[in-house]
């Protein structure tokens, strides 16, 4: 018999079961998503996450996207409140921001200016996380894209955000010469890209003044050029090549297109150069090298330097302080042993008659027409007429008090600038007789011992014993300082390093400072050829 009456009805599940109820939820959740999503205003929603992350409530922000995400995923305001989003959990939450970011860089409706935001976004993300490198190329992503809608401002503050990084950071920590020079370009053209300084805010606009400064110096380490020395003592230019003489480690070829240094040192030339380097002066096929132990001469036809056996006084060489090519031949000016003259290295050798000793310690040349200006260590300035060979004191700047000459340059005026070591700076008009005397006084000279000096277009640059380097504006725009902070280790970050400046030269938009134990700074007179410096 059948246990089952015939009146028992089949069990029915109750409605309370596990799977009823979580389908039951799942539909109401569906339909509470669905009306709102009817009712929710993206526009307005963004609006709502900006207020709140205006006023520092991230949590609420944060949680308007939630909303946005699940309600309008489609919306073409979403990219902008996931960039909000981002932004707000960027200090405490960096993994979050980056999952929003993401988010934002992959929906189909982020617009060119929001890309731009993101890559900002993400540039400072990466520095948080001290990846440099990608710092610099999220940045660098968003200012390719350059979209109309962001105002030049914002564009000026990203290029210097992205310069100031390269700069001061990514140079320094660039594992080779190539990476630091790549670097150094990319600071200065970023710098250059620059459209409204003056319309910086106060303290980016010093930051910008602070690096177009820094960004116009480089540096020729003794390390580059293979010497053990770095005080300059001598520098010659010759189109790309730069001559550099030091005070006990010979001298240096190096190319600034490439980087290369040749090293001459007594070691290298088997004794034709001594390595206490006085004086260097470029002459047509012709590199003549003054130095404490006599002369010596490189061929640029045959690649061959060796020493100048034929000038000597009596059975000594002569300590040479000073070079001037003439037209094919050379003067060389000695300290105490007079001045000589010659046309050919290994020809004959003339000494200049000087009856009244006049040039007897010579420590400056100068060319001029068929004049030779000689600065001398005790007799002030004298001039030798070329053709005749007689020699004359400039009497006027004698009684001025010019008497320990190391410096004379002519300006584009046609006047003579002085360099004393003592007695401070004198301009003399040859046509007029005038001299005008500047010496160490606030917004003039900070040193009286002036040691170098040379010309350039509107300006003259001068190096002293301590006090730097300075430049005289010829429009009478008077003195510009540079600047620098003496370090203890060399090369500096930037500018020179150095207060004594022993060599000065100008060569094209490039002036070239010979510093006492940090090498050569070189200064760009702009941006686009410090740039273009680097790129090389």
């Amino acid at each position: 018999m059948s246990m089952m009456s015939s009146r028992s009805r089949p069990i029915e599940a109750p409605l309370t079961s596990p799977a009823i109820r979580i389908t039951l939820v799942a539909i109401g959740l569906l339909a509470a998503c669905s009306a709102s999503a009817q009712t929710l205003d993206p526009a307005a929603a963004l609006a709502e996450a900006r207020a709140a992350f205006a006023s520092g409530d991230y949590a609420e922000a944060l949680g308007v996207v939630r909303t946005m995400r699940i309600q309008a995923p489609n919306s073409r305001h979403l990219p902008e409140a996931l960039l909000l989003a981002a932004q707000a959990a960027l200090v405490s939450e960096p993994f979050r921001a980056r999952f929003f970011l993401d988010q934002a860089r992959s929906h189909a409706q982020t617009s060119d200016a929001i890309h731009f935001e993101i890559a900002v976004t993400a540039a400072e993300l990466a520095r948080r996380d001290r990846l440099l490198e990608d710092s610099l190329g999220e940045m660098q992503r968003a200012l390719r894209l350059q979209p109309a809608e962001i105002p030049r401002l914002r564009l000026d503050q990203v290029r210097l955000q992205a310069a100031e990084l390269a700069f001061y950071e990514l140079v320094d920590l660039a594992v080779d010469e190539e990476k630091r020079k790549g670097f150094l370009a990319v600071a200065a053209y970023l710098a250059l890209q620059i459209v409204q300084p003056q319309a910086l805010e106060p303290a980016d606009r010093r930051t910008y003044d602070r690096l177009v400064r820094d960004v116009l110096w480089s540096t020729i380490t003794p390390a580059m050029l293979g010497l053990p020395d770095g005080n300059v003592t001598a520098i010659a230019v010759d189109a790309d090549d730069v001559w550099i003489g030091t005070s006990n480690g010979g001298a240096a070829r190096y190319s600034q297109n490439t980087g290369i240094a040749r090293r001459f040192t007594g070691a290298t030339t088997g004794g034709e150069l001594s390595d206490t380097i006085r004086a260097i002066e470029v002459d047509g096929n012709w590199v003549w090298i003054g130095t404490a132990e006599g002369l010596s001469v490189y061929s640029k036809a045959t690649s061959r330097l060796w020493r100048v056996e034929r000038f000597s006084a009596g059975s000594s060489r002569p300590n040479v302080w000073a070079l001037e090519g003439i037209d094919g031949r050379i003067a060389a000016g000695t300290l105490g042993q007079g001045l000589w003259l010659a046309d050919d290295p290994d020809g004959e050798w003339t000494k200049v008659e000087d009856p009244d000793s006049l040039v007897r310690f010579v420590q400056a040349l100068l060319r001029r027409g068929s004049t030779l200006y000689i600065g001398t260590l005790d007799r002030g300035v004298a001039v030798m007429d070329l053709t005749t060979e007689r020699v004359r004191r400039v009497d006027r700047l004698w009684a001025a008090g010019a008497k320990n000459i190391h410096a004379l340059s002519f300006d584009e005026s046609g006047r003579l600038w002085v360099g004393d070591h003592g007695n401070g700076l004198y301009r003399w008009d040859p046509d007029s007789d005038e001299v005008t005397r500047f010496t160490k006084r606030p917004g003039s000279l900070g040193d009286d011992y002036i040691l170098a000096s040379a010309t350039a277009p509107g300006t003259v640059l001068f190096g002293t014993h301590g006090g730097g380097a300075y430049r005289y504006a010829l429009d009478g725009g008077g003195w510009t300082h540079f600047d620098m902070t003496p370090v203890v280790d060399c090369p500096p970050r930037h500018g020179m390093g150095a207060n004594e400046i022993r060599a000065v030269a100008q060569a094209g938009p490039f002036a070239y400072f010979g510093t006492q134990g940090c090498g050569v700074a070189v200064l760009a007179d702009s941006l686009q050829y410090a740039a273009d410096a680097a790129s090389n």
